[in-house]
């Protein structure tokens, strides 16, 4: 997903990117109506042209492997220590306001 431009990503009708995978074979993943939102809140702020990556970097080129291990590895650890702190309440919080109150997880513990 390093490699993904505004090019391969289609949000009209059967939204969905197209990448390259393993063998250069090509591949269409579909998206979920909240991802396609989000994806299309974040063109429509940034206004990129069809070569520009999606996910890109405070210079604006493409973010390497490295830097989404980082970012990945930093926001598993914040999710983590507020799962050992038992901080269920603000987590279901969160989750409610982004998927509808009929959605939210039980936030007492097992």
């Amino acid at each position: 997903m390093t490699g993904l431009v505004w090019a391969d990503v289609h949000l009209g009708v059967g939204t969905h990117v197209r990448c390259h995978g393993k063998g250069r074979r090509e591949r269409t993943t579909p998206l979920t109506r909240p991802v396609a939102a989000a994806l299309a809140d974040w063109r429509r702020e940034r206004d990129p042209a069809p070569t520009e990556p999606v996910f890109p970097t405070r210079a604006g080129t493409r973010m390497s492997t490295d830097a989404v291990a980082d970012l990945l590895a930093k926001h598993v650890a914040v999710a983590w220590q507020r799962a050992s702190a038992g901080d269920w309440t603000s987590y279901a919080a969160e989750y409610s306001r982004r998927n509808g109150p009929n959605n939210a997880p039980d936030p007492r513990p097992r």
